[in-house]
């Protein structure tokens, strides 16, 4: 009967293991007063769809909303969802930022919520073919204001950033040759040129793994941290529960390597 004394204990150690990971949401919770979270994001397809749906979405309301948090969800463009939330505290968090951020005085999630894939669009043998990253020596590199997608130098080589309103422009700019290669992400990409009906055929593309992640980023209030660890007690559970797991393949969204490590635990 050893084997079912065995069974049991880490049966017991899992359940209690959740159950204090609730608890620590539900006491943090507990001290923040204020029941009502703002969060704001641009609106990104399968992430943060107007309706309320999408992986971020979707994530954020199974973290707060257990604990008795209302969310206001918005979509708004990126700049102004981090300024109202640096700047401003209009805004209780945004999803999807990098460490590398920009922006000052944030607060970020332990855990990761989707690795960080991009891809760059160019014309034909603009870049060389490439295992990992690409070198991007000497071009110049068109990004939407404010995405600060690849750092200068390091793995990428020393380019000139040229800085674009939107993507229609910036697809725009590399036809007729005023950047060398785009940067941003695929789906982005696909989305605006389907909309605007431009063939991307006319260019060549490559999609590739960072090597980062994108995080739960709030501002440097003093709910900020407490929300911010409330978040990370949440994943905890959702992910020992199987709920983040399918809440990824429902939105087929590749997990963070993290959250499937936290599953198995």
């Amino acid at each position: 009967m050893k084997w079912l004394t065995s069974f049991l204990l880490a049966m017991s150690l899992s359940v209690s293991g959740l159950a204090l990971a609730a608890n620590s949401a539900e006491d943090i919770a507990a001290t923040i007063k204020r029941k009502t979270l703002t969060f704001a994001a641009p609106m990104w397809d399968g992430y943060t769809h107007k309706d309320g749906t999408g992986l971020y979405w979707e994530i954020l309301k199974e973290v707060y909303t257990p604990l008795g948090f209302k969310l206001r969800l918005k979509n708004l463009p990126w700049n102004r969802s981090m300024k109202l939330m640096t700047e401003y505290r209009a805004v209780d968090g945004v999803p999807g930022e990098g460490l590398d951020s920009d922006y000052e005085n944030l607060t970020f999630s332990k855990y990761p919520l989707e690795p960080e894939y991009l891809a760059i669009a160019y014309q034909e043998g603009a870049v060389r073919s490439f295992d990992q990253w690409p070198d991007l020596t000497g071009k110049v590199v068109g990004m939407r204001k404010g995405y600060n997608l690849i750092p200068d130098g390091e793995k990428y080589g020393d380019f000139e950033v040229k800085e674009f309103i939107n993507m229609k422009k910036g697809i725009a700019l590399l036809e007729i040759g005023d950047i060398d290669v785009l940067v941003d992400e695929l789906a982005e990409i696909e989305a605006v040129a389907e909309k605007e009906e431009i063939e991307l055929e006319q260019f060549e593309i490559a999609e590739f793994v960072t090597g980062n992640y994108y995080y739960m980023s709030y501002g440097d209030g003093h709910v900020s941290r407490p929300l911010a660890d409330i978040f990370d007690a949440r994943i905890e559970v959702l992910a020992k529960q199987g709920r983040l797991q399918a809440l990824y393949d429902e939105w087929e969204v590749d997990i963070p390597q993290p959250l499937t490590e936290l599953a198995s635990q």
